[in-house]
């Protein structure tokens, strides 16, 4: 049987190694929508592009039957999923009333379809990494007690009650589905605004590639790049990082509360340093049960063990 120490250790690693994967796999699953994005703008520079440059007055055009018929190969292959999505339904019935306007707006419809079509599937795979951070620790909780030599009760049925109360309730008025939906609407205006700025300045290639497209260019609102990277890691550095340590606080004070623990140690999570606020959170130990201190800043890993 693995030791305290042992079991504190490796818990360690893996929070730091599963919130790593979160941030690769959110990025991986914004990607999609970027390289949609791509994909549609160079339908429109394909056809419509004047001696190699699209410009606005080209997009001020009411679209042909040619990109209706995008539109309609576009909507097969999104719709189903956001029409299975409340909000995600909501972007679309709104879409389908304004695609028609012009071909500029036919983009941006499918500029913001694309990101919602994203935003789906990360707020799914959030949901299911609260579910999974509650089970870790509850069994890590469950092998601290039994390193201890003593009886763990069975909760396994009061944490998947209270993880899916935790996943549905609000955070500063919002739920967490409605946080992301928030930060993915600002990158959809962020996004369209910058292929406006490049459809007025007159899109070539030099301009797509050194501006629009430009992945090194971190913080530039001229590069789609850039927004999405922006918005990724607000959802699993952030927002996602936040409820996670959130559910291990609610889960760890339930099950010492069940378990007739009385004491909570603070245990320091980062990856490169470690604040000096949680240092001293950590030096500070023990606290009493109902005095844990509150997460020091966003997105803190730090956790306690209760004896």
């Amino acid at each position: 049987m693995p030791t305290e120490t042992e079991l504190i250790k490796e818990r360690k690693r893996n929070i730091k190694a599963d919130d790593n994967q979160d941030t690769i796999n959110i990025a991986q699953l914004m990607a999609g929508a970027q390289g949609e994005v791509e994909r549609q703008l160079k339908y429109f520079r394909d056809r419509y592009a004047v001696r190699g440059v699209l410009s606005i007055s080209e997009m001020r055009t009411n679209p042909n039957q040619a990109d209706l018929r995008q539109w309609q190969r576009f909507i097969q292959k999104y719709g189903t999923q956001l029409m299975a999505d409340e909000e995600g339904k909501y972007r679309l019935d709104k879409a389908r009333k304004r695609a028609g306007i012009d071909r500029n707006e036919l983009l941006s419809q499918m500029v913001g379809l694309s990101i919602a079509y994203a935003t789906v599937n990360v707020n799914k795979y959030m949901a299911q990494k609260q579910t999974s951070e509650a089970n870790s620790t509850y069994t890590f909780h469950n092998a601290l007690i039994q390193a201890d030599h003593k009886n763990a009760k069975n909760l396994a049925n009061d944490v998947q009650k209270k993880t899916k109360q935790f996943i549905g309730a609000s955070n500063y008025g919002l739920t967490t589905d409605q946080h992301s939906w928030l930060r993915t609407d600002k990158l959809t205006a962020d996004v369209n605004n910058a292929i406006n700025r490049g459809l007025q300045a007159g899109l070539d290639d030099d301009y797509y590639n050194k501006h629009l497209f430009n992945s090194a260019s971190t913080g530039n609102y001229n590069s789609v790049p850039a927004l999405f990277t922006s918005a990724s890691n607000y959802q699993a550095n952030s927002l996602l990082r936040q409820r996670k340590a959130l559910i291990v606080g609610v889960i760890d004070s339930y099950m010492a509360i069940q378990n007739h623990q009385t004491q909570a140690f603070w245990q320091t999570v980062g990856d490169n340093h470690v604040c000096k606020t949680c240092e001293g959170l950590a030096q500070g130990s023990p606290y009493a049960r109902d005095k844990v201190p509150p997460q020091p800043h966003n997105g803190c890993r730090c956790f306690v063990v209760y004896k």
